[in-house]
């Protein structure tokens, strides 16, 4: 079935988009049409994201949109409280420096130039990550809050989430950071991680600790396949870092937040789900025929 006229790409011929829908998020009915809607008059949109809720309270908040810190640091910031409710506050935002995995319309020639996602990171960094990429790469990066998924995700325990979550965090920063800074990155993931297990044994939390230095080995010692992440995105950027700085959040900005909620729980393996009368686009899961990289 040929798609809609204005899902043709400026040859004329058929744009095909990727949809992710991991297994434990439910799109709402409308949230296909409402992607498609928003990327056909948009031909420089190479992802777009759905409204992020909360599937066992559906009026609850996890994100309209994803950011990281000015500086470089590679947190996932969503800067939304955790028990905030959605009365079409954010409704209005479109242009954002991320979305989450979770209902993520990626167009299939971004894709494959960007060749997929970071196979280093687990899902709640690669959404970033992607994102990031394909910023860089000159197209754009939305969130259609009309698209709504909902999620009931299969969460890590405690600390194996503080651990991904420090590994991630690291292993972006050495990612984008300049060459010339990574040494001093370096030597201060590792002693920002020793220096939170000293003070977790003051205050009777050493397993948190210990996760959180760990995390920290864990990014450093990923430097091959680092190094090569970095080839790979510095092959594909065609604009500089700094043009996509606004997107990112000032510190002061983030200090006077409360902590956001960042990641909620780990994805379980994604599945395709079915919607027979929606336009014809591929979906994938992570597991199915589209190779990470």
């Amino acid at each position: 079935m040929c798609p809609p006229p204005s899902y043709l790409d400026g040859t004329g011929q058929p744009q095909e988009w990727i949809w992710l829908v991991p297994r434990g998020s439910s799109p709402a009915p409308n949230a296909l049409a409402e992607l498609l809607g928003a990327v056909a008059s948009a031909p420089s949109v190479g992802v777009a994201g759905c409204k992020q809720l909360d599937g066992d309270g559906p009026e609850r908040l996890i994100d309209v949109g994803l950011s990281v810190g000015r500086w470089g640091w590679g947190n996932r910031l969503t800067l939304i409280d955790d028990s905030e409710v959605d009365i079409g506050q954010y409704d209005g935002r479109s242009d954002t420096f991320g979305v989450s995995l979770s209902g993520m319309l990626i167009r299939r020639d971004i894709w494959d130039r960007l060749q997929g996602f970071d196979p280093a990171l687990p899902d709640v960094g690669a959404d970033i990550d992607f994102c990031w990429r394909c910023r860089l790469a000159g197209s754009r990066v939305i969130v259609v809050p009309g698209a709504k998924i909902y999620r009931s995700d299969a969460r890590e325990p405690y600390l194996d989430e503080i651990y991904e979550e420090r590994r991630t965090e690291i292993y972006l920063r050495l990612k984008y950071s300049p060459t010339w800074s990574l040494p001093m990155h370096v030597i201060g993931a590792l002693g920002g991680g020793a220096l939170k297990l000293t003070l977790s044994v003051f205050t009777m939390r050493a397993r948190r600790g210990i996760a959180y230095l760990f995390g920290s080995f864990a990014a450093v010692a990923a430097f091959p396949s680092l190094l090569q992440s970095r080839e790979i995105a510095a092959l594909t950027q065609r604009i500089p870092s700094s043009s996509i700085r606004k997107l990112k959040v000032p510190q002061r900005e983030i200090r006077s937040h409360r902590p956001s909620r960042r990641s909620r729980g780990f994805m379980a393996p994604s599945e395709p789900v079915s919607h027979a009368n929606e336009p014809e686009v591929q979906r994938a899961s992570l597991l199915g025929p589209l190779k990470r990289r």
